[in-house]
């Protein structure tokens, strides 16, 4: 039962990981360095003005659901935390400016109007928490 119940919790938080990524990225609060384009990866550059088209952040967000990120690096898994690790995520000007009005420095500064806030732009950018998930884990075998 424990096994059971420690693989749930893992599917869980790497539901919610593909979920947050997705939602900040489709909300451009975040922008990754690489992106899937068609199947194969493609770079993004940092100082690009343009968010990147929208079938790439799905295309990125369905790679990550592909791949445990809580995999062990000793296993034949090595994909999967390669996938998590090799794109460089940062925040976009909106982002920085966001945290700069409330003033946030770490993760015990977020407020409840800060989130609220983050919420709405995910409504506006139509990724909203009401649909979850939205790009469900897709662990391969009976692995989680």
């Amino acid at each position: 039962m424990m096994v059971r119940d420690e693989n749930e919790k893992t599917l869980e938080r790497w539901q919610l990981l593909v979920e947050v990524f997705f939602r900040l990225l489709t909300a451009d609060l975040l922008r990754s360095t690489h992106y899937v384009r068609h199947g194969e990866w493609a770079p993004w550059s940092p100082d690009s003005l343009d968010a990147p088209p929208k079938e790439s952040i799905v295309e990125l967000a369905v790679r990550l659901s592909q791949h445990n990120p809580y995999s062990n690096p000793a296993d034949e898994a090595r994909e999967d935390v390669d996938v998590w690790i090799g794109p460089l995520l940062y925040a976009t000007p909106s982002a920085k400016a966001l945290l700069a009005k409330y003033r946030i420095d770490d993760y015990d500064q977020m407020t409840p109007e800060f989130f609220r806030e983050v919420e709405g732009m995910f409504d506006r950018s139509g990724v909203p928490w009401q649909h979850y998930p939205l790009i469900a884990v897709a662990p391969q075998g009976g692995e989680a």
